[in-house]
């Protein structure tokens, strides 16, 4: 969480902001959704926000985790998960997130419509007890209990899981309506 660990610089908020994440553990990948300058296939690189407040609006993972993308709309959607159990079955999360997304489109924008954002990630950190996200420009963290994940052979949506689509809905949804649509006063 960038607000936890970027120092604001008085005087230096409006210049570009470079982070660089290279000198990582072994094993280690990054995912974020900041644009980066220069990242290998793992994440590993410099990335450079326009100004600290796009610095902090891009949450970053760091270690070892699950990654899964897909496409909504023509637009590149990563879907990274940490602490996941070892029956996860993540392609059907892909293809149960990826009908959310589309149907959030298609509400905000119509059947041809593009969402604004040219990339988008879902942080996951799943944890025993927890539950919640918080919204950002590109992309979404998420916390829930690991047993509301979806099991390789378990054909039957759980109530649990049931209850993460919905948040993951919801903090998605929040990519239009808190980001982008919000009154004068609030910006």
């Amino acid at each position: 969480n960038g607000t936890a660990l970027f120092l604001r610089v008085e005087g230096s908020e409006a210049h570009p902001h470079r982070v660089d994440l290279r000198r990582l553990p072994a094993g280690w990948r990054v995912a974020t959704a900041m644009p980066a300058l220069g990242a290998n296939e793992d994440g590993r690189g410099t990335y450079e926000a326009a100004d600290y407040d796009e610095l902090v609006d891009h949450p970053v993972e760091l270690g070892r985790f699950w990654r899964g993308r897909f496409e909504a709309r023509g637009v590149p959607h990563e879907y990274v998960v940490a602490g996941a159990l070892p029956d996860f079955d993540g392609e059907r999360l892909l293809a149960d997130v990826k009908r959310v997304c589309e149907a959030q489109i298609a509400f905000w924008h119509g059947r041809r419509g593009k969402p604004p954002q040219s990339r988008y990630v879902f942080l996951h950190n799943l944890v025993e007890d927890g539950h919640g996200g918080l919204e950002h420009r590109a992309s979404t963290a998420l916390i829930s209990p690991r047993r509301e994940m979806p099991s390789v052979g378990r054909r039957e949506a759980s109530d649990g899981y049931v209850n993460l689509l919905g948040l993951v809905s919801h903090e998605y949804f929040h990519t239009w309506n808190v980001k982008r649509l919000r009154p004068a006063e609030f910006a």
